[in-house]
C-alpha cells in the first residue's frame, strides 16, 4: 500500500474514532440523566395518609355574656305648667342628692311646694312638703332656684344603679305645676359599664370600659369552681380605673354603701384580676375553709393556679430567690406581707408551691385538698400527698430545679385533664441479654460451601397497591410516603457500561494497529530507497 493510501486509512480511523467517543459521550449523559429522573421522580400513586381520630378533650367554656355591657340609662324630664322652666339632680356620693327647681316666675311666699322621692330600693317613697321658702336658699328670699338636699337615712337608702323618680308639684292659681325627672345613684366621676355573665350570676361593672378579656377569664374561672363544688355565690364587682379610688373602704363605718347594694370595690392595678380571683375562691370554699386553718399562700397559689394565663415568669423569680437563700419560711408564707417590695417574691412562691402539690397529685387532688378533706388543712395536706406540711418548702426547693418545672408551670387546670404531669423520656435501645453456646474442645465438621454454586437469597420488592391500606395508628411521614420503591436497574447500567467500554477499546487498539502499520511501511520505504542508492 502506498503512503498515500496509509494516511487515508489513518485519517479514516481517526474519523471514526471521534464519532465513537462522541457517541459514547452522549450515550453516558442521557443514561445519567434518566437515572436522576427515575431516583427524584414522585411515585405515579401515593398512599393516601390514615385518618386520625382526635382524643376529645375537656375544652375550655367561652365566656359569653349573657347581656351585652350596657350603660347607665339617661332621663328625659317632663313639664306641665307654666311656671317650671326646669329641674334636676346632682349625686353627692355616697352621702346626699341635690335636687332642684327652676320657675319661670316668682310666686307668692306662701304658695305649697312638695318633693316625692321614690326608687325601687327604698323601703317607702319620700315626700317633703312646705312653702316656697322652705326650699329657697337661706340667704336669698328672692331665688327663682329651690333646692333640697336629700341626706338618705341608713334604714331607707338607695343601692348602687338604682333609678331615682323625682317629681316636684307646685301648687298654681288655677291648677298645679308639676316636673319630674330620673337620676341613677351612682358615682358620678366615671361613666359606668356593666357586663353580666355566667348566667347573671357575676356582675362586672368597670369605669369607660367594659374589660371583655378580663370577664372572659373571670367567666372560665367561675364555671370552673361552679363545677368542682356544685356551688353558685352571686357576686358584683365594681372597680375604679384612671386613678379615681372607691369612695370609701371597709375601715369607714359611715359609709356602707357598696355592701349595703351588694358591690366589692377595687382599683384597677397590675393585680386586678389576682384579687378578683380570690374573691371568687373565698366566696366558694368560704363556709369550708372558715376553721381550717388554710394559710394565705394556698388561697394565693390556688387562685393564681386557676387562672387561664399561665404565670411562667414567677418560675424565674422563685429561682433566683433560692439560689441567692432568700425564700420565705413556712410560717412566713402562712400570711402575705404587707410591704409591696415583699410580695412580688411571695407571691411567685406561694404559685410555685401550689404548682408543686399540683405535680405530687394531680389536677383533681387539687381541688379535693380545696375541698378540705379533714378538718385542718395540714391534715387534708397530709393525707392526699401522704408527706407532712413541713416538708413542703424543701421539696418544693429542690423541684423548681428539675426539667418538669417549667412544663407544670406551663399548665392551666382548663387544658386536658390529665392525671400527675410527667415527662416521657426518649425511648432507647435495651440490650436483651441472650444465651450463647460455650466452645468446647469436642471435634466438630466444618461445613465449606461451594462459592461457585452459592447464590444469594433473592429479593423481594414491594410494588405500590392500586388499592389504600386501611388507615393504622402510627401514621408515616410525607418524606417516607414521597419515596420512590427501589428500581432494579443495577444490571441495565452495568450492560451499558460494559458495552461502551468494549466498543472504545477496540477503536483504540484499530488506531494503535493503523499507527503501527503506518510506520513499519514508512521504515521499509526508506530501508529500500537505501538499497537503491
Amino acid at each position: 500500500m502506498s503512503r498515500v493510501g496509509w494516511r487515508v486509512l489513518l485519517l479514516w480511523g481517526a474519523v471514526l474514532a471521534c464519532m465513537a467517543t462522541s457517541a459514547i459521550a452522549q450515550d453516558s449523559a442521557t443514561s445519567t440523566a434518566q437515572a436522576a429522573t427515575q431516583q427524584f421522580t414522585t411515585p405515579s400513586v401515593i398512599p393516601d395518609l390514615p385518618t386520625l381520630t382526635p382524643i376529645p378533650t375537656e375544652a375550655p367554656p367561652t365566656a359569653v355574656p349573657t347581656q351585652p355591657p350596657t350603660r347607665v340609662p339617661t332621663a328625659t324630664p317632663q313639664i306641665e305648667g307654666e311656671l317650671i322652666a326646669d329641674l334636676g339632680a346632682r349625686i353627692d356620693f355616697p352621702d346626699a342628692v341635690e335636687f332642684f327647681l327652676m320657675l319661670a316666675a316668682l310666686p307668692e311666699a306662701d304658695t305649697r311646694v312638695q318633693l316625692e322621692i321614690e326608687a325601687a330600693s327604698l323601703n317607702q317613697s319620700v315626700i317633703v312638703q312646705g312653702v316656697l321658702a322652705d326650699f329657697q336658699p337661706e340667704d336669698d328670699a328672692e331665688s327663682q332656684r329651690l333646692i333640697y338636699n336629700w341626706q338618705p337615712a341608713p334604714d331607707n337608702a338607695p343601692v348602687l344603679f338604682d333609678t331615682l323618680t323625682y317629681l316636684w308639684t307646685v301648687e298654681g292659681e288655677e291648677a298645679d305645676n308639676i316636673a319630674s325627672d330620673r337620676v341613677v345613684f351612682t358615682d358620678p366621676r366615671a361613666s359606668w359599664i356593666t357586663t353580666t355573665i355566667v348566667d347573671g350570676h357575676l356582675s362586672l361593672v368597670t369605669a369607660e370600659r367594659s374589660r371583655s378579656r378580663l370577664a372572659s377569664n373571670l367567666d372560665q374561672i367561675y364555671r370552673l369552681l361552679q363545677a368542682e363544688t356544685g356551688e353558685s355565690p352571686d357576686l358584683r364587682f365594681i372597680i375604679y380605673e384612671g386613678g379615681i379610688l372607691p369612695a370609701c373602704g371597709d375601715e369607714d363605718e359611715n359609709c356602707d354603701v357598696y355592701q349595703r347594694s351588694g358591690y366589692i370595690p377595687l382599683a384597677a392595678s397590675d393585680g386586678l384580676e389576682p384579687d378578683l380571683t380570690r374573691l371568687l375562691v373565698s366566696a366558694f370554699y368560704a363556709p369550708k375553709w372558715a376553721d381550717a386553718g388554710v394559710p394565705d399562700w394556698w388561697l394565693e397559689g390556688f387562685s393564681r393556679y386557676l387562672s387561664p394565663v399561665t404565670a411562667s415568669q414567677m418560675l424565674a423569680v422563685s429561682q433566683t430567690a433560692e439560689r441567692s437563700g432568700l425564700t420565705f419560711s413556712l410560717d412566713e408564707m402562712a400570711v402575705r406581707p404587707v410591704s409591696a417590695s415583699q410580695q412580688a417574691q411571695w407571691d411567685a412562691q406561694a404559685y410555685g408551691m401550689a404548682l408543686y402539690v399540683f405535680s405530687q397529685i394531680g389536677r383533681e387532688g387539687v381541688f379535693e385538698l380545696a375541698g378540705m378533706p379533714e378538718p385542718t388543712f395540714g391534715e387534708s395536706f397530709q393525707l392526699l400527698t401522704e408527706q407532712r406540711l413541713n416538708t413542703l418548702i424543701p421539696g418544693w426547693s429542690r423541684w423548681i430545679f428539675t426539667e418538669l418545672a417549667p412544663v407544670v408551670y406551663g399548665l392551666t387546670p382548663y387544658m386536658a385533664v390529665t392525671s400527675t404531669p410527667s415527662i416521657t423520656p426518649t425511648p432507647s435501645l435495651t440490650v436483651t441479654p441472650t444465651f450463647t453456646l460455650t466452645p468446647t474442645a469436642t471435634a466438630t465438621y466444618t461445613f465449606t460451601p461451594d462459592l461457585r454454586t452459592q447464590t444469594e437469597p433473592p429479593t423481594i420488592t414491594p410494588l405500590p397497591s392500586a388499592t389504600d391500606s386501611p388507615p393504622t395508628s402510627t401514621p408515616r411521614s410525607m418524606s417516607v410516603l414521597l419515596t420512590p420503591e427501589p428500581q432494579s436497574t443495577a444490571a441495565t447500567s452495568f450492560e451499558g457500561v460494559n458495552t461502551r467500554m468494549i466498543v472504545a477499546g477496540t477503536l483504540i487498539l484499530l488506531i494503535i494497529v493503523l499507527i503501527v502499520a503506518f510506520f513499519l511501511e514508512y521504515a521499509s520505504e526508506i530501508d529500500a530507497g537505501n538499497e537503491r542508492s
